[in-house]
């Protein structure tokens, strides 16, 4: 739509920060105020099947909180934290605005013993993220799914699993990179709320890759 006005925003934070030397965090609180917030927005009609979609406009408020820390408890383990929440109204009807994230928590460990021989700079790493449930806001992109036999725009809550591993062994003249990682380590049947696909399948399951890097050049 060529007609939209421009968007403008007034955002304030504040954050709060502590550092000592086994122990960081950060917490932070926002609220953004957009005049003029662009959304996309289900129009309820087809075209070839497909939904029709439009952007509108409306004025609109957005606050969250962020939250983070980081204990080390060895040389060799550190444990982390983090949680993000986000909430966001037109400030014409009160109505949700669309295509937020889901708030979520969480929780995880980073593992670096020392080096050992041929086994450089090991590392690894497991997090726990948990997603809350989120109803789809009215009018939202692929709402109709709700009340489709398939698919959601709601989506429930749901739990992922991460881990990861690697280290840097040094073959000939180079030192090269070799790294594990598995997404959805319990191959957890998921939504995720900003998935464009959710309304035709599932989020992906678990997802094993094998990463080499190898540096060249001087």
């Amino acid at each position: 739509d060529p007609d939209l006005d421009e968007e403008t925003s007034l955002n304030t934070d504040l954050s709060l920060r502590w550092q000592s030397p086994g122990l960081r965090a950060t917490a932070t609180v926002y609220r953004n105020v957009i005049n003029d917030y662009i959304m996309l927005q289900d129009t309820g009609g087809t075209h070839g099947g497909l939904p029709v979609l439009r952007y509108e406009q409306a004025d609109a408020t957005l606050h969250g909180v962020e939250l983070s820390v980081e204990k080390t408890l060895a040389p060799w383990l550190t444990l982390t934290a983090a949680a993000e929440m986000v909430d966001g109204e037109r400030d014409d009807n009160g109505d949700d605005l669309p295509l937020l994230p889901a708030d979520n928590i969480s929780v995880g460990a980073r593992f670096t013993p020392a080096s050992r021989g041929w086994l450089r700079n090991p590392h690894a790493s497991v997090t726990v993220r948990h997603y809350a449930s989120k109803d789809a806001a009215p009018g939202e992109p692929f709402s109709q799914f709700d009340d489709a036999p398939f698919g959601s725009a709601s989506t429930d809550s749901y739990t992922l699993v991460g881990m990861s591993a690697g280290f840097s062994p040094r073959v000939g003249n180079r030192v090269i990179h070799l790294d594990l990682s598995v997404s959805n380590l319990l191959n957890e049947d998921y939504r995720a709320f900003l998935d464009t696909y959710k309304g035709y399948a599932l989020s992906p399951g678990r997802d094993i890759r094998l990463t080499l890097r190898v540096p060249f050049g001087g």
